[in-house]
């Protein structure tokens, strides 16, 4: 039983996914990052990562909320991760 759970619970944790709730809506990995800039805006700040060639890879918009900080994660045009700090 215990074997069956577990493997029940590493099956499901791919679809734990970072989300973030704006007003009545949810922005969550995997949206486009057009529906980032749609509910919150532009950013305060946007960093550029590079890999060790010097190619951007992806991009982290940030935003100033509420005495937060909200990094999006971008990569290919999709949200990547999203992450809180206060």
């Amino acid at each position: 039983m215990r074997t069956a759970l577990l493997l029940l619970l590493l099956a499901a944790a791919p679809a734990f996914a970072d989300t973030l709730t704006v007003g009545a809506h949810v922005l969550t990995d995997g949206d486009p990052v057009g529906k980032a800039y749609q509910l919150l805006g532009q950013p305060d700040r946007v960093q550029q990562n590079q890999n060790r060639f010097g190619a951007t890879v992806s991009e982290d918009l940030e935003y100033y909320k509420d005495g937060k900080t909200i990094r999006i994660t971008v990569k290919d045009g999709k949200i990547d991760a999203i992450s809180e700090e206060r």
